[in-house]
């Protein structure tokens, strides 16, 4: 596929006939290279993306067959074991029999006070998938593969650096999008346009020859389409979005900014196309605030250093960190929003993150 959009859902399988089991249990080479490669990049340049996550990197459960290996500190509890004769980028492996996480997914999942990164080795993780949407729809190539593992890193750092999902901000809680199902088809179908040109303007502060008036400029009409979109939405489309952009989008951006660390990619091309065009975004209306919460975050990259800081310490959405921006510049300061709870060093939250 030209915009190959990553499985991060947590893909459920059918017990019986159609359960995915490897011939053998043991990592192959190429399994043990895949994870390698993807442990590398996140020991290497986490840290480049994100202050504070190169120095956390979660530990990777992979599953193959009936076990799960565990890779990275802190060495895991009973009943892992560890393999004497396998090392992963320098890193002790651990095995144990049974899955933690009950289906073959691509999440982030607390195993006792530890979050972490849970995945499939690639062939059964492609089966799933193939299972899930049908054979050839999306094809994981190495490249694929090893980011998702890079995007469920983050989610598992966020989930890690907060105590949990419920101690996220509280626009961050509205998971529930059943208001589209209250739309007409007129309402929808001018909802993708309004979208659409959303799209557009960010894309155009994208441009890599764009001065700071001239992405500021695409912000404000960025900014100004929003706000009269959503004034025929209901109340819930706000939050929804913000929500999504602030975990989801931050999660985007971190994925594509470790890829492009690595090394040159076209991931980079790729995402200002589908931000330019959110009908290249395959999904539903949730997958295109992926695109364009990581564009507003490259936007800041630019106009506001450290924004990174203020999006998790004052609970900021990222369009009110962008508004912001652009009031001061204008000689205008506005208060951060969304204040967080105190935060907890441990805290109850839902078991898997995507």
């Amino acid at each position: 596929m030209r915009w190959l959009h990553l499985i991060w859902i947590a893909l459920i399988v059918l017990s019986g006939s159609m359960a995915v089991y490897a011939q053998s249990d043991t990592l192959s080479p190429s399994e043990m290279a895949q994870a390698t490669e993807a442990r590398h990049l996140l020991t290497t340049y986490a840290g480049e993306v994100w202050v504070g996550w190169g120095d956390a990197v979660p530990p990777m459960l992979l599953r193959k067959g009936n076990y799960d290996y565990w890779i990275g500190s802190p060495e895991p509890a009973a009943p892992f074991v560890v393999m004497p004769d396998i090392m992963i980028d320098g890193e002790r492996v651990y095995r144990a029999e049974g899955h933690q996480v009950p289906v073959p997914a691509a999440t982030s999942w607390q195993v006792g006070d530890q979050w972490v990164v849970a995945i499939p080795v690639r062939d059964e993780f492609q089966a799933a998938i193939d299972q899930a949407v049908g054979e050839g729809a999306i094809v994981l190539d190495d490249a694929a593969y090893v980011r998702s593992i890079v995007h469920e890193s983050f989610h598992a750092y966020h989930l890690a650096t907060f105590g949990g999902f419920e101690q996220m901000p509280d626009f961050t809680q509205a998971a529930d999008d059943t208001w589209l199902d209250r739309l007409t088809d007129a309402e929808r179908t001018a909802l993708d346009e309004a979208l659409l040109a959303e799209g557009r303007a960010l894309a155009e502060a994208l441009e890599p020859d764009a001065t700071d008036s001239e992405i500021r400029s695409a912000i404000d009409e960025f900014l100004r389409l929003r706000t009269e979109r959503r004034a025929a939405l209901p109340d819930e489309a706000a939050t929804f979005e913000r929500g999504t952009e602030w975990i989801e989008g931050a999660a985007r951006y971190a994925d594509i900014s470790l890829m492009q660390q690595a090394g040159p990619t076209e991931i980079w091309e790729q995402f200002r196309e589908a931000v330019a065009d959110l009908s290249l975004v395959p999904g539903g209306y949730r997958d295109r605030f992926y695109e364009l919460g990581a564009a507003q975050m490259f936007v800041l990259d630019r106009l506001l250093p450290g924004w990174q800081t203020r999006l998790w310490d004052d609970g900021m959405a990222v369009e009110d960190l962008l508004a912001e921006e652009g009031e001061t510049h204008n000689g205008t300061r506005r208060t951060g929003k969304n204040r967080l709870h105190q935060r907890q060093s441990q805290g109850k939250s839902s078991p898997a993150y995507n």
